[in-house]
């Protein structure tokens, strides 16, 4: 059963980012990801093994929550409703296993992946997120360590300090 379900999302999810992506070749402005097909994409990731997936499929599921996790969805009067706060909750989760089972996908992401997780970082409530807080600091964590970002790492460090501070 689980492996129709995954099927059936993995093809809903490659026709709507191929749509999306011929959308923005041709010169049509590019948005922010659905928040359904965020979600689709965060919920396959975080319950599937990754390692029986191809590249190309996901680099796809990288691009859609790394854009996701970086978009202004979860930003402003969002960010206060408790349905959204468990929104991203889930993309936080799902690129942190993006990021610990698949690090070549999101190696070209580090920055973009770095100024999401602050800002969620800063919208999160300290009093109920706690967890949400926690899974932040442990995604910014092993950003830290993936190949390549230490030069980017290094330009944000200060923007990280204040933020964390």
């Amino acid at each position: 059963m689980k492996q129709r379900l995954t099927h059936a999302c993995l093809k809903y999810i490659k026709q709507t980012f191929e749509k999306e992506s011929h959308e923005a070749q041709s010169g049509a402005p590019v948005s922010a990801p659905q928040i359904g097909l965020l979600l689709v994409v965060c919920h396959l990731v975080c319950s599937s093994d990754l390692s029986k997936f191809d590249r190309a499929t996901i680099h796809m599921v990288a691009t859609v929550s790394v854009e996701g996790l970086s978009s202004d969805l979860f930003q402003g009067r969002n960010a206060l409703s408790e349905e959204w706060s468990r929104a991203r909750m889930l993309v936080i989760c799902a690129v942190l296993k993006l990021i610990c089972a698949a690090p070549a996908t999101v190696n070209g992401f580090v920055l973009t992946m770095v100024s999401g997780l602050l800002r969620s970082y800063a919208v999160s409530d300290p009093d109920s997120e706690v967890g949400c807080k926690v899974i932040i600091l442990q995604a910014l964590e092993q950003v830290a360590h993936l190949e390549g970002a230490k030069t980017t790492v290094a330009a944000v460090k200060p923007a990280v300090l204040a933020i964390l501070a």
